[in-house]
C-alpha cells in the first residue's frame, strides 16, 4: 500500500508541474494555429483567449506515467505496468483511447469537426478502450449475493457511457475554471474511493488527472489566460469516464455504479436540461445556447469566482454523498440516489435549466432556420409566409408577383416536374411550374411531403394525406418520405427516403410526358426519380441545378479530401452526366464542374429571376438625411451575412462625416453587433430593425448605395445571392464584400464596386471610392445595374430560356 501511495504521489506532482509549465506552449501552438475563442453572444470571455489547454493537461498526464515507468524499479516503487495491467486491462489500449480522444479535440479546435464526425471519432476512442479490457464487469446481486453477467452488451455499454462522460465536461466548459475544476474534486474523490477498495489502477489514472487539472487552473481560473478547447474537456472528461470504467471492470456492485454518477451530477442535470430545453422548441441538442446552470447564475448577478465555487461546493457535497452510497444498506443507496435526483430537478427548475432560451427563425436569404435567442429577436420580427414567399422570388410585396412571363406558348408541352420540395414549402420552384401552367403547359410536379424548413409534417399532410392536389393549374403528386427533423443524420434519411420512393413512384407512371424538368437544390441525389423516369420512357431530362454537389458539403465543415465528399463528387458526376440538358443558375458552376469533377460536357446558363416590383416612384424615409452618403445593408443579420463587416467598416469610416451606415433588418445577430458597434466606435452605424418587405423599397429608394455582405466560404463563389439581382432590378448602386459569381456580375454589369468577403478595411475603402463620385456618376452605375437585369434577370428573359430548352429537347427526342 505505501508504495503504491508513493507511486500516486509522484504521478500527482510530476502531472501538476509538467502541466503548470507547458501551458505557455500550448497557448502559443493555440495562437499559431489560430484555435482563438473570440467575444460573442454566447461566451461570457471579453477578449481573445487561446482554447487548447488540453495539450498542456495531456502533457501533464503522459509525463508523470513515463517517469512512473523509468523510475519505479530504482525507486522500489511497484510496477507501472503490473498495477496498470490488473483486472486484464491492456494499459497500452487505454493509453492509445486516452491519445485518440485526445487528438479528436485537438482536431476540432484546430479546424472544428463536423458534429458527426466527432461523435464517430469519440467512438472509435471508446472502442479501443473497450477492447482493451475497459469493460463493465459482473454487476454483485444486493438480493441473493449472485452476480449479472451483461455479456456482449456490456461493450456497448460501455462505449456509451464513457462518450458520455466525455461529453457531459464538453458541455459544462463554459466559463473560466469550471470543467476543470469539477474535474479535480472528482478526481479527488475517485482516488480516495479507488484506495479504500484496492483499485491501484484507477488511483494511478486518477492521481495524474488531479496533478494536471490543479496544475492548469492556476491559469485557466478567472480571469483565464487559457482555455481547456475540445482537447482538455473531451480529456478530462474521458479520463473521468474511463476511471469510473476500471472502478467497475471485473466484479463491482451497485454502489460503485451509482457513486461516480453522484459525484457528476451537476455536469449529468446540465447536459439533461439543455436535451430537455431545446427538444422543446425544435433545434438540435448540439445546438449552443445560453440556458446552462453557469450562465443562470450569472444572470441571477453572481460573479464567475463567485459561481464557480458554489458548483465546487456542490460537486464536493455530492462526492460526500456518493462515498455515503458505498456504505449504507441498499435502501438507503437507492433513496438517498433518488432524493439527490429530485433535488437536482427542482434546482434546475428554479434555474430555468428547462426553459428554452432559443429557437428557430427562417431565413429566406439563406433557405434555411437560423437559432436566434428568444430574449433578442420577438417573434414579430419574424417573416410572415407572403413575404417569405415574395423573397423567394425577389420581391417585396406577394401581391405584386404575377405568374408567369407576358407572353403565352405556341406548342405545349407536358412537363414532370420533380423536386423534392414545392408549395406550401418555401421555394421558389412552384412559381416556375405556375409560370410553366399560366404560358399554357401542361405541368405535373412529383414532390414529397412537405416539411421544410422545420423538419415536420405540416399539418394536413400526416400519412400521405393530400396525396394528389392542383393548385393554379399545376397537378401535384406527393411521395410520403421521412421529415428532416432537427439532427444531421434525420436529414440524411430524409434525403434518401424521397430519392427511393419517389424513383419507384416514378417508375410506375405511365410514359405521358414530354420532357422531365428536374429541380436540383440539395442534395444531388433528388435528381435520380427524374432520371429513372426518363430512362425508362426515353424521355429526355432537363436538370436544373441550384445548389453545387458535392461543393454544398463543404459548408458542413466536409474536407474535399475525406471520403466522403470524393464518393459524392463520384455521384454528382454520375448524375449530372445523365441529364440530357444540365442548366445552372451561376457560369461558375460549369468551371466547377470541369475542374473539380472532371466533367466535359456543355451547360445552359439559368440564372433564377427576380421579380421587376421598382417600377413605382417610393417615398423618401425621413430617417435619411440626404445630405450624406447614405449605405444600406437589408435583409437578415445573422451569421451566414457577416453584417459585422459592415459595422467594422464604419469604425474605418468613424473621422468621415459623409456617411450614414443603415441597417435595415434583424436576425440571430442584431443585438449582438448594436453592442460591437459601441465597443469599437461606430457612430455613424444605424440600426432600424425589420420593416415589411412591403416597404423596402422607400429604403431602396433612400440610399445612395445597397450593401451585399456575405460570409467568406468557398460555396459563395459559385452563386449568386438574391440579394444582388434584387438590388440591380431597384437601379441601386452595390457595394459588396462578394468573390466568384457575385462579384462577376457585379463587375460585368458595372454597377457597383466589390471587395473580399469579411474585409472591413476594404469595404471602407470602397465607401470612399463611391463618395468621391459624383452624383451623376452614381447614378450611371444604378442605371447599368437595372439595364444588366433586365437582359438577364427577369422573367420574360427567363422563360424564353427554360421554354427554348424544353422545346429543343422534345424536337430531339422526336427526331
Amino acid at each position: 500500500m505505501g508504495e503504491i501511495k508513493t507511486a500516486a504521489l509522484l504521478l500527482f506532482i510530476t502531472a501538476l508541474v509538467v502541466t503548470l509549465f507547458t501551458v505557455p506552449l500550448a497557448s502559443k501552438i493555440a495562437w499559431r494555429v489560430g484555435s482563438i475563442d473570440y467575444p460573442s453572444r454566447r461566451r461570457v470571455n471579453t477578449k481573445p483567449t487561446p482554447r487548447m489547454g488540453g495539450i498542456a493537461v495531456m502533457l501533464g498526464m503522459a509525463v508523470s506515467f513515463l517517469i512512473w515507468v523509468l523510475a519505479a524499479p530504482s525507486l522500489g516503487m511497484p510496477s507501472a505496468i503490473q498495477v496498470l495491467s490488473s483486472n486484464g486491462v491492456n494499459p497500452l489500449g487505454v493509453a492509445l483511447a486516452i491519445a485518440a480522444m485526445f487528438t479528436v479535440g485537438v482536431v476540432d479546435d484546430a479546424i472544428q469537426l463536423t458534429a458527426l464526425n466527432k461523435f464517430f471519432w469519440q467512438i472509435v476512442a471508446a472502442c479501443i478502450a473497450a477492447a482493451s479490457g475497459v469493460v463493465i464487469g459482473e454487476i454483485a446481486s444486493p438480493l441473493n449475493g449472485g452476480y449479472l453477467d451483461l455479456g456482449i452488451f456490456a461493450y456497448p455499454l460501455t462505449v456509451i457511457f464513457l462518450v458520455s462522460f466525455a461529453n457531459i465536461i464538453n458541455l459544462i466548459d463554459g466559463v473560466d475554471g469550471l470543467a476543470s475544476g469539477i474535474t479535480a474534486v472528482c478526481s479527488a474523490a475517485l482516488f480516495a474511493m479507488s484506495v479504500l477498495t484496492f483499485r491501484f489502477e484507477t488511483a494511478a489514472l486518477v492521481a495524474a488527472l488531479f496533478g494536471a487539472t490543479l496544475g492548469f487552473l492556476r491559469w485557466n481560473f478567472n480571469p483565464a489566460k487559457i482555455f481547456l478547447g475540445d482537447s482538455g474537456s473531451l480529456l478530462l472528461g474521458f479520463s473521468l469516464g474511463l476511471a469510473v470504467m476500471l472502478l467497475n471492470t471485473g466484479h463491482t456492485s451497485l454502489s460503485m455504479i451509482l457513486a461516480p454518477i453522484v459525484m457528476v451530477g451537476v455536469p449529468i442535470l446540465d447536459t439533461f436540461a439543455a436535451i430537455v430545453r431545446r427538444s422543446r422548441v425544435g433545434v438540435s441538442i448540439g445546438t449552443p445556447d445560453k440556458g446552462h446552470i453557469h450562465h443562470r447564475l450569472l444572470k441571477r448577478g453572481f460573479g464567475q469566482k463567485a459561481l464557480v465555487a458554489i458548483i465546487y461546493a456542490i460537486t464536493a457535497l455530492l462526492c460526500v454523498f456518493a462515498f455515503i452510497i458505498t456504505q449504507v444498506p441498499l435502501i438507503w443507496k437507492l433513496l438517498i440516489f433518488v432524493v439527490l435526483a429530485a433535488l437536482a430537478i427542482l434546482l434546475g427548475v428554479y434555474l430555468q435549466m428547462f426553459v428554452p432560451v432559443v429557437r428557430r427563425r427562417f431565413d429566406p436569404e439563406t433557405g434555411e432556420n437560423e437559432v436566434v435567442p428568444i430574449n433578442e429577436v420577438d417573434e414579430s420580427e419574424d417573416y410572415t409566409k407572403d413575404e417569405i414567399a415574395s423573397a423567394l422570388v425577389g420581391a417585396v410585396d406577394v401581391d405584386k408577383v404575377s405568374a408567369g412571363p407576358s407572353f403565352k406558348t405556341e406548342r405545349p408541352l407536358r412537363v414532370l416536374a420533380v423536386s423534392q420540395h414545392y408549395w406550401p414549402e418555401p421555394f421558389a420552384i412552384a412559381d416556375v411550374c405556375e409560370g410553366l401552367a399560366a404560358m399554357g403547359h401542361e405541368v405535373t410536379v412529383l414532390t414529397g411531403t412537405p416539411n421544410y424548413p422545420d423538419g415536420d409534417i405540416y399539418p394536413g399532410y400526416e400519412r400521405g394525406a393530400r396525396g394528389s392536389q392542383e393548385r393554379n393549374g399545376v397537378h401535384i403528386r406527393r411521395v410520403e418520405i421521412i421529415p428532416r427533423g432537427r439532427e444531421i443524420w434525420q436529414r440524411v434519411i430524409n434525403y434518401y427516403s424521397f430519392s427511393s420512393r419517389a424513383t419507384k413512384e416514378a417508375l410506375r407512371m405511365n410514359a405521358e410526358y414530354d420532357v422531365v424538368l428536374s429541380f436540383q437544390t440539395s442534395p444531388v441525389m433528388m435528381a435520380r426519380p427524374a432520371l429513372a423516369y426518363g430512362e425508362k420512357h426515353n424521355v429526355p431530362v432537363f436538370l436544373w441545378c441550384q445548389d453545387l454537389w458535392p461543393e454544398s458539403l463543404t459548408v458542413g465543415n466536409i474536407k474535399r479530401t475525406s471520403l466522403i465528399f470524393k464518393g459524392y463528387a463520384r455521384v454528382s458526376r454520375k448524375i449530372y452526366n445523365a441529364a440530357t440538358v444540365l442548366a445552372v443558375t451561376s457560369r461558375n458552376f460549369s468551371d466547377y464542374f470541369k475542374s473539380v469533377l472532371k466533367m466535359n460536357r456543355d451547360t445552359v446558363y439559368l440564372p433564377q429571376y427576380a421579380e421587376d416590383i421598382f417600377n413605382e416612384e417610393a417615398p423618401k424615409r425621413s430617417e435619411y438625411d440626404s445630405a450624406k452618403v447614405n449605405l444600406t445593408f437589408a435583409g437578415n443579420v445573422g451569421i451566414a451575412q457577416a453584417v459585422n463587416t459592415f459595422v467594422e467598416a464604419g469604425h474605418y469610416l468613424e473621422g468621415d462625416p459623409r456617411f450614414a451606415l443603415h441597417v435595415v433588418g434583424s436576425g440571430s445577430e442584431l443585438e449582438t453587433l448594436k453592442k460591437y458597434k459601441s465597443e469599437i466606435g461606430a457612430s455613424c452605424v444605424e440600426f432600424h430593425g425589420r420593416h415589411p418587405l412591403a416597404e423596402m423599397p422607400s429604403f431602396y429608394g433612400s440610399s445612395d448605395a445597397m450593401v451585399a455582405t456575405f460570409a467568406n466560404n468557398s460555396i459563395l463563389g459559385y452563386t449568386l445571392p438574391r440579394k444582388v439581382t434584387s438590388y440591380m432590378a431597384a437601379g441601386r448602386p452595390i457595394l459588396g464584400t462578394v468573390t466568384g459569381e457575385a462579384r462577376h456580375v457585379i463587375e460585368e454589369a458595372g454597377c457597383g464596386l466589390c471587395c473580399d468577403p469579411e474585409d472591413p478595411e476594404g469595404l471602407a475603402s470602397i465607401c470612399r471610392q463611391f463618395a468621391d463620385m459624383t452624383p451623376g456618376q452614381r447614378e450611371e452605375m444604378g442605371k447599368r445595374g437595372r439595364r444588366y437585369y433586365e437582359e438577364h434577370f427577369a422573367k420574360d428573359s427567363f422563360y424564353t430560356i427554360l421554354e427554348k430548352e424544353l422545346q429543343t429537347m422534345k424536337d430531339g427526342k422526336n427526331e
